[in-house]
């Protein structure tokens, strides 16, 4: 993901209710399962990015 969808993606989040963010997190658990189980690593903005997903 470049850094530019990474920002337009935050920036909808900001908007999104908790139960929202809530379902979001569930989706992201799943992605980064199929990543680990394929041995594929993140790159370091993703990290950021999905912790910021997971301080709100």
């Amino acid at each position: 993901m470049s850094g530019i969808e990474l920002s337009k993606i935050k920036s909808e989040l900001e908007r999104l209710d908790n139960q929202q963010l809530k379902n979001i997190r569930h989706e992201v658990d799943k992605l980064l399962n199929e990543k680990e189980k394929s041995g594929e690593l993140l790159s370091e903005e993703e990290i950021e990015f999905i912790r910021g997903i997971y301080k709100k």
